[in-house]
């Protein structure tokens, strides 16, 4: 398959980072108004670019959504990237910050992680960071951590619309093992379904509560969502396959 078109991932920024450029297959795109020569933006084409101080990188998967036609999808952060690669860079733990050398830039942004990623999707839905696992439930760790109102709605949306799956919502008292970053790789007709979905359930949220926090407290959309692709998996008996996220420094 021609790499330049069958796996695209998008790289989220919203400041300067170090960067390879010209890497056909990690596609930088800037957010809350950030430009740089080679980014695209989610100010165009169909867009929700201002709601980014709530729905963070998710203005850019929205995007993607409605703008982009490509066999699969995935996203990064400016500074978190998925390592594909089974070797010795691999440690314990669901994540670890690395030094954004140059060498590792090449690393994460080699043809051998795209093959390796290839490989990955050819026997599994999705590609996820490793869970994170949180001292409490996901639900006790959100409501600790965050606004409750919003989990308690967030939680009751679900149940409604999902009459027949809401069951899945008790995952959030079972585990500690949390989705995280809102960061993956899938099938673009899977990732389709998935905002159709996630969309559904935030857009309400959002418009019940809006913006009248304090700058961290306005990001509750995506810290839901990054919930919602949990329950989103096990409601739709996906095959996950968990790899490391490397976090270069700088």
């Amino acid at each position: 398959m021609d790499e330049t078109t069958d796996i695209k991932i998008f790289q989220t920024f919203h400041k300067a980072f170090p960067r390879n450029n010209n890497v056909s297959w990690i596609q930088p795109i800037g957010v809350n108004g950030y430009m740089e020569d080679g980014f695209i933006s989610d100010s165009s084409g169909i867009q929700i670019s201002q709601l980014n101080p709530s729905y963070c990188e998710l203005t850019a998967q929205y995007w993607v959504w409605k703008n982009i036609h490509t066999p699969y999808v995935g996203f990064y952060h400016y500074r978190r990237y998925l390592n594909f690669i089974f070797d010795t860079t691999w440690k314990e733990g669901f994540a670890f910050s690395t030094p954004g050398t140059q060498g590792m830039l090449d690393y994460l942004s080699s043809p051998k992680q795209l093959d390796c990623l290839r490989r990955i999707l050819a026997i599994s839905d999705i590609v996820i960071p490793a869970k994170y696992a949180s001292p409490l439930t996901i639900a006790e760790h959100y409501k600790s951590h965050h606004i409750a109102e919003h989990w308690e709605f967030f939680i009751a949306l679900i149940q409604e619309k999902y009459p027949q799956d809401h069951r899945f919502t008790e995952l959030f008292s079972l585990t500690n093992l949390n989705t995280v970053y809102n960061i993956f790789v899938m099938k673009k007709s899977l990732f389709d379904q998935y905002c159709t979905e996630l969309f559904s359930i935030l857009d309400l949220v959002y418009s019940k509560f809006g913006l009248q926090y304090d700058s961290y407290n306005n990001r509750y959309i995506g810290f839901l969502a990054e919930r919602f692709l949990n329950f989103w998996i096990y409601k739709n008996n996906l095959n996950y396959f968990e790899v490391p996220t490397l976090m270069l420094e700088g």
